[in-house]
């Protein structure tokens, strides 16, 4: 019996823009957007169920938009971008092996909030 850990398939958001509604406050929305994107890619307790993201489960841009979307002060999400190693990018998200679970890197200076106030 050989009994290994999980490989990982590394995935980074490269860029999102939430345009919030006017009495949303930026710093909170920004920080709320970070905490779910990291709750719903996590091995334990992510995925649609919150039993963990599935082995082998692909990530996809429209996933990425329907979570950013739910955000209480989100107005409207757009131009959503992943990166990952070379050969991992398809058309709509991030091919992901069989045996890899996802991890997702999330820098919070590549989400650009924009209001109708101009923060």
């Amino acid at each position: 019996l050989h009994v290994v850990g999980p490989r990982y398939a590394a995935v980074r958001l490269a860029r999102a823009t939430l345009n919030i509604h006017e009495d949303a406050r930026a710093d909170q929305v920004g920080a709320e957007a970070v905490d779910a994107l990291r709750d719903r890619f996590h091995p334990l307790r992510g995925g649609d169920d919150g039993k963990g993201w599935p082995f082998g489960r692909d990530v996809y841009l429209s996933e990425i938009y329907e979570l950013l979307d739910s955000i209480p002060g989100v107005d409207y999400v757009e131009g959503v971008e992943l990166d990952a190693e070379e050969g991992r990018l398809q058309g709509s998200g991030i091919r992901v092996a069989a045996h890899e679970l996802v991890a997702l890197t999330i820098d919070s200076s590549k989400l650009t909030i924009l209001s109708e106030r101009g923060d």
